[in-house]
């Protein structure tokens, strides 16, 4: 049975079935003004006033939604209204916006819980708010890699044993965040200043790996021929040494 819509747009009149109908989910577009609209609403049954006005009407103000070279199952202009009336939704906008603040304030909360040290430091009038934050929500110290700020305080290097050697340095972080400890590059040096041996040592896993800003620890390593390197000199040979403090 045959079905009279008119576009609530531009007024035009056409004709479809049924099945156009349910294929289409109701929605149809305008083959004169391209409106998508839903066909529900300007449904009426096609009776004798319908056809006498089909025929006091040239054919082609009768335009049918669904005309083109592809079949019915083509309705990706329905797909694509369907898409913009749901993003249009002012509830779904109203989500989306709450969405939205509500990571912005996990993403702060995140940021001022590792960062609360330098925060609190660049503006003391946030040191309450911080602290009633990190109270609620324990903060994390958080370290960074500067390697300029830190500063070899004293260091010895000695033969323990015969086959092992001990080296002990006292590292301070003269930052003013707290800091990542580096590696250090250990190198032995002869009476020409030529080097002799290069080891790389990192702290040990019982030892600070990050220190606060201002703070010094001493660290101390045994080196031996399971440490990395194979250290078989003489201590007559050995004449200086040079550490060099990295990031790897």
């Amino acid at each position: 049975m045959s079905l009279v819509v008119t576009c609530p747009n531009c007024g035009t009149v056409f004709t479809m079935v049924r099945e156009q109908l349910e294929a289409s989910d109701g929605r149809v577009r305008c083959g004169h003004c391209m409106e998508v609209f839903d066909a529900q609403a300007q449904l009426t049954q096609l009776d004798d006033l319908d056809r006498e006005h089909r025929a006091n009407h040239p054919q082609s103000e009768f335009i049918s939604p669904l005309q083109s070279q592809t079949q019915l199952s083509d309705l990706s202009f329905v797909q694509q209204a369907k898409k913009t009336q749901f993003w249009s939704n002012p509830w779904i906008r109203v989500l989306l916006a709450l969405i939205a603040i509500f990571l912005l304030v996990l993403l702060t909360t995140q940021l001022v819980r590792t960062e609360h040290a330098r925060l609190t430091r660049l503006m003391p009038s946030t040191a309450p708010i911080v602290q009633k934050l990190c109270d609620v929500w324990p903060c994390v110290a958080s370290a960074r890699r500067q390697i300029d700020g830190w500063l070899i305080e004293n260091s010895s290097f000695q033969k323990d044993g015969n086959a092992a050697f001990r080296l002990t340095a006292t590292l301070k972080n003269t930052s003013q965040t707290t800091l990542l400890v580096p590696q250090l590059e250990l190198n032995l040096l002869d009476s020409s200043d030529a080097l002799l041996v290069r080891h790389v040592i990192a702290p040990n896993t019982s030892d600070s790996t990050i220190l606060p800003s201002g703070a010094e620890h001493a660290y101390n390593w045994l080196i031996t021929s399971q440490s990395g390197t194979n250290i078989r000199l003489n201590m007559k040979d050995i004449v200086g040494y040079r550490l060099v403090l990295f990031y790897p």
